[in-house]
């Protein structure tokens, strides 16, 4: 399914890949989902989307870069507690949660990013934060 360039890159060494300068935040998102779906191995429908997504998150806290926060929610602009009824979960804030400069979205699988969902998303961004980018990271 991946490229064979995209299964070289997951062998490096997560903070090598993260280091590297000429990497992009999505490239290295990239990497951490692929990491974080080799830790949880294989599977397939929700429960297995759930165990990614938590292993991703693990895997940008432990990067430690102070722009990426994961499991953000926000409601009606406003960052808020997490899963607030009504509140939008983001995978990966990048730029500071009240000002931030894009999204992004993992999904595993054969989900997508709907515009739909980018919809839901923008809406509940803080003010004039509505047209940020809303990017899909996959493993």
């Amino acid at each position: 399914r991946h490229p064979a360039w995209r299964l070289d890159v997951l062998r490096l060494p997560v903070d090598t890949a993260v280091a590297a300068d000429a990497a992009s935040t999505s490239d290295r998102l990239t990497v951490l989902a692929g990491k974080a779906q080799a830790t949880v191995g294989h599977g397939s429908r929700a429960v297995y989307g759930t165990r990614v997504h938590s292993a991703f998150g693990s895997e940008i806290n432990a990067v430690g870069r102070s722009d990426l926060s994961s499991e953000v929610s926000y409601l009606n602009g406003r960052v808020v507690p997490y899963a607030t009824r009504g509140s939008v979960r983001l995978d990966v804030v990048e730029g500071s949660l009240n000002s931030p400069t894009a999204i992004y979205d993992l999904k595993t699988g054969s989900a997508s990013l709907s515009p739909d969902r980018i919809a839901q998303i923008r809406a509940n961004l803080p003010a004039g934060f509505q047209n940020i980018p809303v990017l899909e990271v996959r493993p």
